[in-house]
C-alpha cells in the first residue's frame, strides 16, 4: 500500500500533513520507506490496533470515541497514533509505550514483530 494520510487529497498534501501532524503531537516524522501504517500495542491487559484510515480496534469494544480515523502513526519512545480532531471527547493522539508496541507494519508492506 503507498503512503497517505487521510484527510490530505494529493501525495503532496499527505506528505505535508504528515510533517505538520508530526510537528503539532511532538511525533518524529520517518523517512519515506520506514513509515508506519499499523501498530498492535497492548494497554492493561487489552490489545489494540491502530491502522491509518481506521479506527482503533481493542479486544473489547471501544467507546464511540474510538471510532475516529487514525490519520498519522510515528515510531518512537512513545509510539503516538494521531486521530481525527474533533472526532473524539477525549484526546486526539494515543501514545504507546515502546515496550507494549508487539508488531508494526509500514507502508512499503513489511511487517516487523516487535
Amino acid at each position: 500500500m503507498e503512503f497517505y494520510v487521510p484527510l490530505a487529497d494529493t501525495p503532496e498534501d499527505s506528505e505535508t500533513l504528515y510533517q505538520e501532524l508530526a510537528a503539532l503531537y511532538k511525533g518524529t516524522p520517518a523517512q519515506f520507506d520506514e513509515r508506519v501504517r499499523l501498530i498492535r500495542w497492548s494497554h492493561n491487559g487489552e490489545e489494540h490496533v491502530a491502522e491509518v484510515g481506521k479506527g482503533i480496534k481493542a479486544t473489547k469494544p471501544l467507546s464511540a470515541r474510538d471510532a475516529a480515523r487514525v490519520l498519522a502513526i510515528y515510531q518512537g519512545d512513545p509510539w503516538v497514533i494521531v486521530r481525527e480532531p474533533g472526532r473524539s471527547k477525549w484526546n486526539d493522539s494515543v501514545l504507546a509505550g515502546p515496550r507494549t508496541v508487539k508488531e508494526a507494519q509500514f507502508f512499503d508492506q513489511r511487517a516487523s514483530d516487535l
